[in-house]
């Protein structure tokens, strides 16, 4: 389809609605569902049709298929609004809050989801946290005005926040509309100024006072304070404006390590993993004959019970402890250890992981088996690339036996053996001191938290380096501890930075992820340790139409039927599992799986697929399939229960959504122009064009659908 019928067909359907005729919008909008180039954005403008003619069923019906594709915030703030007018205010709260973790950084997101906290009883310190968490970042009058009055009422007046750029200490002030200029106490160490803003930018009921201060001199802390009470990041730490030079020039390039390599710790929160990481590092030492020193760097911790165990550790002598008076999040500690360890190979460790063996061993061996490595990464349960269920797919860390076990597996499985990545990902990234010397260390002018390591890594690849993940070494990653619900954001504002950066950088890492460097060897992996202990199971294995079903059920193992004959097996005990057969090829090495796993037979779970599994596992048993059970006719169904449910989901086999009385039934509803919607839970084709063309049906393909936040 040309561009310029795409766009006649946007430019007609906005002035239809846009005039009020929605009747012949609505027509031409249920044509276009027939034509796959057009059908999403029909659904799309068919939503908006039902908010803009008070029809918020329809809306509903339209934006269900599309959300089961995948969430968009824009897509998730269109059904907020249908379910706000059905004055559904529960399930409009929930899509509000999905829509605001589904992009943190989008306004009218965030707008809604605080909304929606502040009309409950407990939500109200929530959403004030919410606002004390974005407003440092609302960085020009456009950002702060759709916010303004949400700040005002949540904060109260005066409220304000501080950031810095480069060497410039930057901020904003909100005030009452009409109010004089405020004064503003800036504190620098020990020394304190007043000054007044001179920008004034009317927001409605407020005004938003903005300055900029260039600082004489150095100062560690800076604070800023408006009628006693101090704006928002405040006191800010003050970081160097650029990257850390870490060049030595008595160390060659090519020189072979030297030992000792250093760890850096960055801790903060989190009494029982950080002692637990550090318990499962001294452990290792035995293990390992490469020596390292373990360097503590405990970042202004609020929790005393875990400064105090760190002294303990520290004076045993088992690790060196250093105490920053204020808190410089991950990338001005990360960077005080570098220039402390300037000469030496670096593994960045973060406080919620668990190590085991000689892992220092395999990272070093990964880092100098091959000429211009910068940086490896290890498999992880959550370890972006280097996730061990598939690339960018977390899980839960198991338990420590488990891990103990799967980095076992991980070395004898994939001895010796690493793969090329786009980036390395900082739970535990093993950085070379030559490449160290070269780009310097971690940008301080990105948002602490997240993506700093990725910018690191690019910056290494355009000087040629390379980066490679070592799959015969486990490390287990709890994930998120530092930041909880703010890690979303911060990854969306960094990630934004990045692409401007690195034009580049995006297109990279789809390629490696769809590439999946680590696939055979987390097969190898898998297999390994399944073969060496397998799990108790039961003889008959339940075969589900899609992963999420599968993953929703109760089963500890599960069978599910993929895209282009592959047959993925699902594991939850003793921890989360799974491994791919691409068939017929690999037939044999899953018979062998299941035999091992003391499967005898094969469930089916829904009439459609013992035809699909006769054909892919033609020498399996089938059990008795699970019980069909007989609705009553369409006709018998009583009018009051159809007004009553205006969204029917409507579930059959794919030949009973061609029965005459199902279309019969659509044909109806659209002549009364009912607003009541078919919601066939499956994925309909040519042969339900009829069905489709009524604009009364909607497929909602729930079995095939993947995800995990369905509810």
């Amino acid at each position: 389809m040309s561009q310029t019928t795409f766009d006649l067909f946007h430019s007609s359907v906005s002035k239809l609605i846009g005039n009020g005729q929605y009747g012949k919008a609505k027509t031409h909008l249920v044509q276009a569902l027939g034509d796959s180039r057009l059908r999403d954005n029909a659904l799309l403008w068919l939503a908006v049709l039902g908010l803009q003619s008070d029809q918020p069923c329809l809306a509903q019906a339209c934006l269900s298929p599309l959300l089961f594709q995948g969430p968009s915030a824009e897509r998730l703030l269109l059904m907020v609004q249908a379910l706000e007018r059905s004055e559904h205010a529960t399930a409009a709260a929930a899509f509000a809050c999905l829509a605001y973790k589904t992009d943190p950084t989008d306004l009218q997101a965030l707008q809604r989801h605080w909304h929606h906290l502040m009309e409950t009883v407990s939500g109200s310190e929530t959403a004030k946290r919410l606002l004390e968490r974005h407003a440092p970042h609302l960085r020009e009058p456009a950002a702060l005005k759709p916010m303004a009055a949400c700040l005002a009422q949540g904060l109260g007046l005066p409220c304000g926040a501080v950031w810095q750029a480069g060497d410039r200490l930057h901020g904003w002030c909100l005030m009452p509309a009409g109010s004089q200029p405020p004064t503003l106490v800036l504190q620098a160490d020990r020394r304190r100024t007043s000054f007044q803003p001179r920008r004034r930018v009317a927001l409605g009921a407020q005004d938003s006072w903005w300055f900029e201060l260039a600082l004489q001199g150095w100062a560690e802390v800076l604070a800023v304070e408006v009628e006693g009470r101090p704006l928002l990041d405040s006191p800010i730490p003050w970081q160097p404006a650029d990257i850390p030079n870490l060049a030595d020039d008595s160390v060659p390039e090519d020189a072979p390590p030297a030992a000792p390599v250093q760890l850096i710790v960055p801790v903060y929160k989190g009494y029982d993993a950080t002692l637990s990481c550090l318990d499962s590092v001294l452990i290792s030492r035995k293990d390992n004959q490469t020596p390292f020193q373990v360097l503590v760097i405990n970042d202004a911790s609020p929790e005393s019970a875990l400064v105090e165990a760190l002294r303990g550790l520290a004076e045993q002598g088992t690790i060196e402890l250093l105490h920053q008076p204020i808190n410089r999040g991950f990338i001005g500690t990360v960077n005080h250890g570098l220039a402390l360890s300037r000469g030496r190979d670096v593994i960045l460790l973060n406080a919620d992981t668990r190590v085991n063996g000689n892992w220092v061993d395999r990272l070093q061996a990964a880092a100098y088996r091959r000429p211009r490595v910068a940086s490896v990464t290890p498999l992880s349960n959550h370890g972006e690339l280097m996730s061990l269920l598939s690339p960018c797919e977390p899980a839960e860390i198991p338990a420590a036996e488990q891990l103990s076990r799967l980095d076992q597996a991980a070395a004898r499985a994939n001895a010796g053996e690493d793969v090329a990545l786009a980036t390395g990902c900082g739970f535990c990234l093993y950085l070379r001191r030559a490449v160290l010397m070269a780009v310097g260390g971690l940008d301080p002018r990105l948002v602490r938290g997240y993506g700093e390591e990725s910018d690191w890594c690019y910056r290494a690849s355009a000087k040629g380096w390379l980066h490679r993940g070592a799959v015969d070494t486990f490390v287990g990653h709890e994930g998120g501890l530092s930041f909880g619900e703010e890690k979303r954001l911060r990854v969306k504002q960094n990630l934004a930075i990045l692409e401007k950066r690195y034009p580049h950088s995006e297109r990279e890492f789809t390629a490696c992820l769809e590439r999946d460097p680590t696939f055979q060897a987390r097969q190898r992996l898998f297999r390994y340790w399944l073969h060496s202990d397998p799990p108790v199971v039961s003889p008959t294995l339940p075969v589900y139409p899609s992963v999420a079903q599968a993953r929703r059920s109760a089963a500890p193992l599960a069978l599910v039927p993929r895209r282009r004959q592959v047959l993925r097996l699902l594991g939850r005990k003793p921890l989360q599992w799974q491994l791919d057969y691409r068939l017929p090829g690999d037939r044999q090495a899953l018979a062998q799986d299941l035999a091992r796993l003391g499967v005898e037979a094969l469930c089916p779970v829904g009439r459609q697929l013992p035809p699909l599994v006769a054909t892919l596992l033609p020498d399996w048993p089938l059990a008795c399939l699970w019980p069909v059970v007989k609705l009553p006719a369409l006709s018998s169904c009583r009018s009051q229960l159809i007004a009553d449910n205006p969204l029917i989901a409507v579930v059959g086999q794919p030949a009973s959504f061609q029965q005459p009385l199902l279309l019969a039934l659509a044909r109806r509803l659209a002549v009364v122009r009912a607003p009541i919607y078919l919601l066939p839970l499956d994925r309909l084709g040519a042969a339900h064009s009829a069905l489709l063309a009524t604009g009364q049906a909607f497929p909602v393909p729930l079995l095939e659908n993947e995800q995990e936040d369905l509810a």
